[in-house]
This record gives structure tokens, C-alpha cells and sequence, in this order.
């Protein structure tokens, strides 16, 4: 290994290393517990971090906490010396659209109200950051979180689902196919997604949910 290989090693792992989250319980629903992962910077100019609020994607059907920013975004967030804190939410079809909402409320709550009393963040200086479908709940957290974020990132959010039933009610999709498939994922289950594999049961729903759709 040659000396600059060596040192681009290092610098990884120590970039590794200071990316590693804690992970909170921000809520329980029957034994489910729902996670939260919290990044803190190595330093701040901040007496209190600025706090970025981070909500995946994945079509309200996949995704999880850690897939909300890529590393090199996560190393830009805490060099400036803000706080990252990722959620995860249940997911559908075992749950609706007002249920996973309700998740994100209770984690803004949770963090303005109880994390606040474990590490330095500002309560009133949160950013809601999301893409696609996280990009569609950073958009409703402009009017349901309360006190609302100072500021909203939104990209591409993914809405269109907001006017179809299947938003509201999962038992009532567009054919009987996707009823059958529904039923059979019927549990909000959190899953630390790596790869979008078709052979995935919950995958091929979310695939076949969207083409059904056009």
C-alpha cells in the first residue's frame, strides 16, 4: 500500500468513524419500536446545533433511516455544525398515510421535547430535509408540524398518491392483484433496505402499485 493510499484509508475511517449514530426509540406502537438515528458534529461554532430533520423515501412502502443522505452529504450537514437526526416511519400497506404523518409528528415532538435534554440541539432552529416520498412529507410538515420548521427542503417529492384512495384506505387498491399483495405485507414493518430487489415482495407491490397507476 502506498503511503497516499494509506492516508486516504485513514481519513475514511476517521470520517466513518464521526458519522456513527446514536439510535433512539423516539415512540412504541403495540411492540413496535420506532427509531431514530442522531448524528452529532465533532465541533460547532454553535452553542446549540442547528438541527437537520431528515425523512426518507421510498413511496411511503420502503425505505429506512439510514438511506436518507448519502456520506458525503452526512460529512457536509455536521461540518458546518449541525445536528443530522434520521427517522424511520411505518410503512405501508400496514399502515396509511395519516399514520406515517402522525409518526413524523411524534419525532419532531420528540426531538423539540425530550432529545433536547440529552444532547445541545436548537428546537427552533430545525430544517426538514427529505427526497421523493420524504420529499412529499418535508412538504406536509410545512403545516402539521407545530411550531413549524424554520425551513423546508423538498426534492422531487412524491404526491401523486395523495389523491388515490389507496392513501387512505390499503384494503381498497386499484385491482384485485395489488389487494392480494397488500394483505399479504399487511404489517407497518421497518426494514433497513440495501438494494431495490424486485424478488422483494414489498418491492414488487411498490413496482406494480406505480404502474398501475399511470
Amino acid at each position: 500500500m502506498t503511503m497516499l493510499k494509506y492516508i486516504i484509508l485513514l481519513i475514511s475511517i476517521y470520517f466513518l468513524a464521526a458519522q456513527q449514530p446514536t439510535t433512539y426509540s423516539y415512540k412504541t406502537v403495540g411492540n413496535l419500536s420506532i427509531l431514530a438515528d442522531v448524528y452529532v458534529p465533532s465541533s460547532s461554532n454553535y452553542s446549540k446545533y442547528p438541527v437537520l430533520f431528515c425523512v426518507h423515501g421510498g413511496g411511503y412502502m420502503l425505505g429506512a433511516k439510514n438511506g436518507c443522505l448519502s456520506t458525503q452529504e452526512l460529512s457536509e450537514v455536521l461540518s458546518r455544525g449541525w445536528s443530522v437526526i434520521s427517522i424511520d416511519y411505518r410503512l405501508s400497506p400496514g399502515v396509511v398515510l395519516r399514520d406515517i404523518v402522525q409518526d413524523m409528528q411524534d419525532a419532531y415532538t420528540w426531538v423539540r421535547t425530550k432529545l433536547v435534554n440529552i444532547i445541545p440541539i436548537d428546537p427552533n432552529n430545525i430544517i426538514v430535509f427529505g427526497q421523493s416520498a420524504g420529499g412529499g412529507l418535508s412538504v406536509i410538515s410545512g403545516y402539521k408540524l407545530s411550531p413549524p420548521p424554520k425551513a423546508v427542503i423538498s426534492f422531487y417529492p412524491f404526491c401523486t398518491n395523495f389523491i388515490t384512495p389507496y392513501a387512505y384506505n390499503p384494503i381498497t387498491p386499484l385491482n384485485q392483484s395489488l389487494v392480494d399483495q397488500a394483505k399479504a405485507l399487511y404489517t407497518p414493518i421497518l426494514t433497513e433496505y440495501e438494494s431495490l430487489d424486485i424478488n422483494d415482495p414489498r418491492v414488487a407491490l411498490f413496482f406494480n402499485a406505480l404502474v398501475q397507476q399511470k
